[in-house]
């Protein structure tokens, strides 16, 4: 194959042929060694042909393995690309891989080129962000590049941008923690949201928790939490600031948490404290209880009172509940309690919109007094009778009322009301009635006819009785039968009749 010796002449001593020649027209397949013979030729003839050559040199090819293990990375402008090189001798074509050409299709029937000569790493920069690009990786040796390449598709994206702080605020006994979603950032939607807090000692640093708040819906907005929660579960104290944080999430990665959110609603609790300088005092069946209001927030569990729950029982009396309304009240009376004498406990709690507070406690004997004068009885006629009535006292004064007393007005005794209770048929001790013969009027209180009958009441309890009332006015007299002699007297008559 001496034509093959590309530029020699006759008597030079080296042949040159093209490696393509070798494995082409020779047939080499790469990686094959190749050998070779010499002969001289005079006048005479050419001499017989040497030994065979022995140096390992075998024919080789361009490359013809594909890198593997390409992968990207990126900007949002930028697209960084490795590989994994060529490993054997058969995938380098027998010939060390002297350079890389990375190409990419910047736009429709425009591409670049890098040629890297040294490492597997490659970065097209300049590109347009949200951008697909198809990146191809070749593999270069002394005899060309290879033909197999290894491609990848890659977005010229990052990680979202850092999203805006969450807002946090409150409705009734909940949190409200809400924010805006973007649809796109850096280059690639956003697949969904974290929304990270801190415990109540605000440590560890801000973590998810999407058992109280889950975001990874992209659709998802807000989030509702009971205040309860934030307390028990997070271990917020009462006053400490609850704050988040919000991460948005692409296919790339998590975006920088947000600045914190605002920090104006405090933690909230229940009034962790009673009223303080809680007193009874009673006065004829009247208690008055008294209380210091609430100076701080501390007292009220930072949250405004709405209400007071107002207890008392004592051995008579079964416990009952009293709801004061008026958040600001130190004071409030229970009127016409008994038994007097009886120990009455009291307890008196403020109450917000996260439940009832700490009670405070307080005793006294409860004081009482004769009931109050009763108002002034009125009589009426009833046939032969007169009737005394009088309606029940307004106020026992500590001691239900166990009878009353009926006073009339006795002529036998320089008109003075006296008792004449027992005067009074078939009376029970309190009916609130009294019927007393007119025949007892004229007769037993010496009434005489035509004189006004006047009468008074009081009421008895357990202390006292209380002072006589006011007189009747009603203008019933006493009557008797009559004491005139008809006049006039006259008659006629017939045979049979007069």
């Amino acid at each position: 194959h001496t034509a093959l010796c590309v530029g020699r002449l006759a008597l030079d001593l080296t042949c040159t042929i093209p490696m393509a020649s070798m494995t082409t027209t020779l047939g080499y397949t790469a990686g094959v060694q190749i050998e070779a013979k010499v002969s001289a030729t005079n006048a005479i003839a050419t001499s017989t042909p040497s030994l065979p050559s022995t140096d390992l040199v075998v024919a080789q090819t361009i490359p013809t393995g594909v890198v593997t293990a390409l992968a990207a990375t990126s900007t949002t402008t930028s697209i960084t690309v490795t590989w994994t090189g060529l490993v054997t001798d058969t995938e380098k074509g027998f010939s060390p891989i002297t350079q890389h050409v990375v190409t990419i299709d910047t736009s429709p029937a425009v591409t670049k080129t890098i040629v890297v000569a040294e490492g597997l790493t490659a970065t097209f920069t300049g590109l347009t962000t949200g951008t697909s690009y198809t990146i191809t990786v070749a593999a270069a040796n002394k005899h060309g590049t290879s033909a197999s390449v290894g491609t990848v598709t890659y977005i010229a994206a990052s990680v979202p941008s850092t999203p805006v702080a969450p807002v946090i605020s409150q409705v009734g006994t909940d949190v409200i923690i809400s924010w805006t979603p973007i649809a796109t950032s850096n280059g690639l939607s956003i697949d969904s949201y974290k929304v990270l807090f801190t415990d109540g000692n605000l440590t560890p640093a801000y973590i998810e928790n999407t058992t109280l708040c889950d975001a990874s819906n992209v659709l998802t907005t807000s989030c509702t939490i009971p205040m309860t929660t934030i307390t028990a579960t997070l271990g917020y104290a009462a006053n400490t600031p609850l704050t988040a944080q919000l991460v948005a999430q692409n296919v790339r990665g998590d975006s920088p948490p947000s600045v914190t959110s605002n920090a104006d609603i405090v933690a909230q609790v229940a009034p962790p404290t009673g009223p303080a300088n809680f007193v009874a005092v009673s006065t004829a069946g009247d208690v008055t209880l008294t209380w210091t209001a609430f100076t701080d927030n501390t007292q009220t569990g930072y949250s405004d009172v709405t209400d007071f729950k107002l207890t008392y029982s004592s051995t008579s009396n079964p416990l009952t509940e009293i709801l004061i309304t008026d958040r600001t009240a130190t004071t409030y009376v229970i009127p016409n309690l008994t038994p007097a004498g009886e120990t009455f406990t009291y307890t008196l709690l403020a109450v917000n919109i996260h439940g009832d507070g700490v009670a405070s406690t307080t005793t006294e004997v409860l004081a009482g007094t004769a009931p109050t004068t009763l108002t002034a009885p009125t009589i009426a006629e009833s046939g032969t009778d007169i009737v005394i009535t009088w309606a029940a006292t307004l106020d026992n004064n500590g001691a239900d009322v166990t009878s009353y007393v009926v006073y009339v007005k006795d002529q036998t005794n320089a008109s003075s009301f006296d008792d004449h209770t027992a005067l009074c048929v078939g009376r029970l001790a309190l009916d609130l009635t009294c019927t007393i013969p007119m025949a007892t009027i004229t007769t037993t209180l010496g009434y005489a006819a035509g004189v006004q009958i006047e009468a008074e009441v009081s009421a008895t309890n357990a202390i006292a009785t209380s002072t006589p009332s006011l007189p009747s006015t009603d203008l019933v007299v006493a009557q008797t039968i009559p004491t005139g002699v008809v006049t006039a007297l006259a008659a006629t008559s017939t045979t049979t009749s007069i």
